[in-house]
């Protein structure tokens, strides 16, 4: 018997397999007709793996503690306390909020003008241009790029480094080119940014991050 709880999500495939959300909820997926028995050995085989996967969340949700109510904030990356206030105002050792709703707009007012010119210097870089770019709460992704060109960002990346800034947008730049992440994606990914897989690494301890819904 594992000693952690899962789902199991019963689809129409031939394969068994498991997954473990950034928040630890740990997803069993499995054939339509699977037995109890084949799923329960199946998650006793693959246990040693999801035991390490929610360590290693554990440890990483602990750098979140606070955010989700809005006690803290991150800003270029750097954890900083929020106090209440009548002003939304940014300083170097704490953020000022008038209310919880105001995280997104004044992260925007705040950061949108910065973030817009290290898109125009990456698109000049790479000539990969877009129609137009916006922001938006996504769930989990940090990007999208429709098939018109239109890039969305979350507006959660205001919130961490530049450097990862720019990884996203040229992932989100390079999709107006390949709308896939083949070979040639990755090919072009390296082209522009050598660095990118330390990037994307570093970017992953985010992913609590960006699936709040602040």
């Amino acid at each position: 018997m594992a000693d952690f709880a899962y789902k199991v999500v019963r689809a129409r495939r031939r394969s068994f397999s498991v997954s473990v959300t950034c928040d630890n909820r740990v997803i069993v997926r499995c054939p339509m007709r699977a037995s109890e028995k084949s799923v329960t050995e199946f998650v006793l085989k693959k246990s040693a793996w999801i035991d390490r996967v929610v360590r290693e969340n554990s440890a990483a949700l602990s750098l979140f503690e606070g955010v989700a109510e809005c006690r803290y904030l991150f800003v270029g990356g750097r954890k900083l306390p929020v106090l209440m206030s009548n002003k939304n105002l940014i300083t170097d050792t704490c953020v000022y909020l008038k209310d919880n709703r105001s995280v997104k707009s004044m992260l925007i007012k705040c950061f949108k003008d910065e973030f817009l010119s290290v898109v125009d210097k990456m698109s000049n870089v790479t000539g990969l241009k877009s129609e137009s770019v916006c922001f938006r709460n996504y769930r989990s992704r940090w990007g999208s790029c429709s098939l018109d060109r239109v890039i969305t960002f979350n507006y959660k990346l205001l919130m961490l480094d530049k450097s990862l800034w720019e990884y996203v947008v040229l992932h989100e730049l390079c999709h107006t080119a390949v709308f896939n992440h083949s070979a040639k994606f990755y090919s072009l990914m390296r082209r522009f940014m050598p660095d990118f897989s330390e990037r994307r690494a570093a970017l992953k301890k985010y992913a609590y991050l960006a699936s709040l819904q602040i």
